[in-house]
């Protein structure tokens, strides 16, 4: 008898568990291509990877959803270790995993300067949008990275109304 309750309060405590996990504060398509992107982010060798949610801003049209916002932030002198195991640096590390991962390449996203590169992929109904930052040497930009330091800002959102 005295098992059961123990058992019984086991489950209680269980269920009042489960019951405070907070609802995601975005759509479920969102939060899970979110959780994929950051945990893709955080494999790198950034030095930070910070997830917020907020509105995030389509770049064509301008419009915003309520999506999630993910920036790394690191060195670029240790994020090239990256393109020693895999020729690629974090965006084009990116461009050779989502795509295995059943996202698409939006290429009227793509562009690139010599101080960074922009580009979205989407599936399901979501889409992310990439713009990475690094020092091009401009000494009259006030908001240039320092020559060590590579950027990688995310936005993802649902694609639809």
């Amino acid at each position: 008898m005295r098992a059961r309750h123990l058992l019984f309060a086991a489950l209680l405590a269980l269920a009042a568990a489960a019951c405070t996990v907070p609802k995601p504060d975005v759509p479920v398509p969102v939060f899970l291509a979110c959780n994929e992107v950051h945990e893709i982010l955080r494999a790198m060798p950034f030095e930070h990877v910070e997830r917020t949610s907020g509105n995030v801003t389509q770049p064509l049209t301008a419009k915003e959803a309520r999506g999630c916002r993910i920036v790394a932030t690191g060195s670029r002198s240790r994020l090239s270790e990256l393109e020693r195991t895999s020729k690629h640096s974090p965006d084009g590390r990116l461009k050779e995993l989502l795509p295995a991962r059943g996202w698409r390449e939006d290429t009227r996203y793509a562009a690139g300067h010599p101080g960074g590169d922009t580009f979205a992929f989407d599936r399901g109904g979501v889409a992310c949008y990439f713009a990475a930052r690094w020092n091009n040497g401009d000494d009259i930009d006030p908001e240039a990275l320092g020559p060590d330091r590579y950027e990688l800002s995310v936005g993802c959102a649902l694609t639809g109304p």
